[in-house]
């Protein structure tokens, strides 16, 4: 067989290896932007979504920048910012102080003023009580709570699963998707990823990654803990209600 009759026979083109659509995002709304050089953390940057713009986040360390991962891959921020104004509180001396939080985290339910700190910092500083004591002088305008998040309190798969969720969003929106998610509906209760994308026709790879979108949506809910996989299994939201938001 020649090269030109091998290439002719060759099958259509994997969606899912095309190269993925991309607006630039628009720039950070962080009020400081970290230090390029420092010996002590890592510097990143990453695209955060809301409704259909990306937006730039600076982050100082790895710890800060899976933790930005899982808020804006599962909690679907109305507003994540890095870097917020600073807090001003008085400290235990009767001294006046400032603090700028690592992010101000706002969902459907609650905005969060958010610290994050290694667990091993947080304990040989002592750092709880402190945190305690400037969330108590937090005015109730500019947040409903301070929370203090470590690498412990960092569950693996949830990284996982958000960076999956946030790749899906590099995607436009496929014909497949409106197959799949009439499968689900038509299915009896949960079913399994891998079943539902066979049973809408769709090819594994293509589907799995508009399974993802409606995932993220909300138009299918996991049923399974874990990371998400072919084996996961899923229902139509009208199926199983959405949970109640963070």
């Amino acid at each position: 067989m020649d090269i030109q009759t091998a290439l002719s026979n060759l099958p259509p083109p994997n969606p899912v290896l095309e190269p993925a659509y991309w607006d630039d995002p628009d720039s950070s709304e962080g009020t400081r932007r970290p230090s390029a050089s420092s010996r002590g953390s890592a510097r990143a940057s990453l695209a955060v979504s809301a409704g259909n713009r990306f937006r730039m986040m600076h982050v100082e360390s790895s710890l800060e920048y899976k933790w930005a991962v899982v808020f804006d891959g599962l909690l679907k921020p109305l507003h994540l910012v890095e870097q917020p104004d600073v807090v001003e509180y008085i400290d235990f001396d009767g001294f006046r102080r400032t603090h700028r939080f690592d992010f101000y985290l706002q969902t459907v339910s609650r905005r969060r003023l958010v610290e994050i700190k290694p667990a091993v910092k947080v304990r040989k500083y002592n750092l709880e009580p402190k945190f305690n004591h400037i969330a108590a002088q937090v005015s109730a305008d500019r947040a409903d709570e301070v929370i203090l998040l470590t690498d412990e309190d960092l569950c693996p798969d949830a990284v996982y699963n958000a960076q999956l969720l946030r790749s899906s969003r590099r995607y436009p929106a496929w014909d497949i998707e409106n197959d799949i998610l009439a499968a689900a509906r038509g299915a009896d209760g949960i079913v399994r990823i891998r079943r539902l994308i066979e049973t809408a026709g769709a090819e594994i790879a293509s589907g799995f990654v508009a399974l993802l979108s409606l995932i993220d949506r909300g138009l299918l809910l996991v049923q399974d803990e874990g990371r998400i996989t072919h084996r996961s299994r899923v229902a139509a939201a009208e199926v199983f209600p959405i949970r109640k938001a963070y």
